[in-house]
Parts: C-alpha cells; structure tokens; sequence
C-alpha cells in the first residue's frame, strides 16, 4: 500500500508541475489585438525612402567617377602644354621631343574618350575629326592615326623622313596653323557640360554637384 501512495503522491506532483507550466506558457503568448499589423502606405514609404536612398548613393558614386575622370584628363592636357613649349624645330633633340610628344597626345586622347563617355559628350570625336584632315602628311612622315584616335609612330620612316625631307615637318609645330597648335586649342575647349541635375535635400542631407573646374 505504501508503494501505490508513493507512486500517487508522485503523479500528483508531476501533474501539478505541468498544470502549472502550461500556464505560464498560455500567460506569455500575445494577444492577438495586441499586435500592431504593418500597413501598405508603411510598407510603401519605406520602400520610396530606400529607393530613394539608393537613387541618390549611386548619382553622387558617378559624380564622383566624372571628377576623376576630368582631373585625368586635365593632367594630361596640362603635360601636353609643357611639351608643346618645350619643342622647337631647330631642337638637337627635335624627334626624342616629337615621339614624347606624341606619347602624351595619345594618353590625352584615351582620357578624352573616357571623359565623352562618362559626360556623354563629343570631344575626341572632334579632335579625331581634325586629324584625319592631316592623314596624308601624317603618313608622309611614318605616323598613322588610328581607330581610337592615337597616333602610331613608324620609327625607321619616321626617322629617315626627318633626315631627308626636314621640311615635312613643319606642318606639325611652330606656328599657330601648325596640326598640334589646333589639336591644343580643341583640348583647351574640353569643358565639363552644365548638369542639370537640381540640387536635392533631404533630411541631415544636402546634395551638390561638381563645378565646372572640377
């Protein structure tokens, strides 16, 4: 008899235990009136706030990428003046200047198209306009333009060209008519184009624009 009361008294405690668990379980669920459902205008102005959010990360992203692409091209355009007032003629170094010359005009005009590209302008189509104009004396002399617009030296005919007929030559520095006079006048006229993106604000956000000198 014993052992049933111990065996009773130990049912009756276990019963007691999940009586009293299965309350507290149904005490803690939230009432269902309780819950606050989302909305759609909620849902909808988040979404117009993170798409808004993006739509302006990813303009100020390309601002950014156009700066540097001018800042790229401005540095080049500045090296080709330096070595447009450093060649002359009748330099003992005439053709090493020429060649570096060159070499700084096709870096320029690389950076010129990614410039169009990025501000979806005409530059280099320009300039590469102007060029073709001089094919005839540029392949003279051993230099071929190409696709891309840079300049393509022929060494051994561009050299044997100076030795024999100097005078072809002339056309492409010196003189204010001279093919890389124009080519820097056309460089100089390399502007960033007026955007017109309005400036926007936000909340603890003001947008801005580059200027035009970058």
């Amino acid at each position: 008899m014993a052992k049933i009361n111990t065996i009773y008294r130990s049912s009756m405690v276990r019963l007691k235990k999940d009586s009293n668990y299965k309350g507290s379980y149904r005490k803690s669920v939230t009432d269902p009136s309780e819950i606050s459902p989302v909305t759609a205008a909620n849902a909808s102005s988040d979404r117009e706030t993170d798409n808004h959010s993006l739509s302006m990360r990813l303009y100020y992203e390309s601002v950014r990428e156009q700066k540097e692409e001018y800042k790229h091209f401005y540095r080049n355009e500045q090296e080709l003046e330096h070595d447009l007032k450093n060649i002359h003629f009748d330099d003992d170094h005439f053709l090493d200047k020429v060649k570096h010359l060159i070499h700084t005009y096709n870096h320029t005009i690389l950076s010129l198209s990614k410039f169009d590209k990025s501000f979806n302008t005409s530059f280099a189509e320009d300039i590469i306009q102007l060029l073709q104009h001089y094919n005839d004396p540029l392949f003279a002399i051993g230099i071929k333009l190409l696709v891309d617009g840079e300049l393509f030296i022929y060494k051994g005919i561009f050299e044997d060209a100076y030795e024999k007929r100097r005078g072809d030559f002339l056309f492409l520095i010196g003189h204010d008519k001279s093919l890389f006079f124009k080519l820097y006048q056309h460089l100089q006229g390399v502007k960033i184009p007026q955007l017109d993106q309005e400036i926007v604000e936000s909340e603890g956000y003001v947008g801005t624009i580059i200027d035009a000198k970058g």
